[in-house]
């Protein structure tokens, strides 16, 4: 579950995603680069998924290889994965989902 999700803004440019959206493309439009671009990070939620389809593939799942497949190949179009949102909307904290 993610909170806050970064302010009105941030939720604004989510309700013009496609129904579909690239990743990278996403992650762009959201002014988010340090895991697409540059001197990227390897996402924590991410790196159990890159590490499995890369051994699916049968290569090496090294920390590098990982940030690459992160940023090339995860929830990109024309790929083989699909990232999608569980809960669409953020709430600004866990409390107030009143669970």
């Amino acid at each position: 579950m993610e909170e806050a999700g970064g302010g009105e803004a941030n939720i604004g440019t989510r309700l013009r995603f496609r129904p579909v959206e690239d990743n990278a493309e996403a992650h762009r439009m959201l002014g988010v680069s340090q895991l697409h671009w540059g001197r990227r990070k390897i996402q924590r939620t991410w790196r159990g998924m890159c590490y499995i389809m890369l051994r699916l593939k049968r290569q090496e799942s090294t920390r590098e290889k990982i940030r690459t497949y992160q940023a090339d190949k995860l929830g990109r179009f024309g790929g083989n994965t699909l990232l999608t949102e569980l809960l669409p909307i953020p709430k600004p904290k866990v409390k107030e989902l009143g669970l």
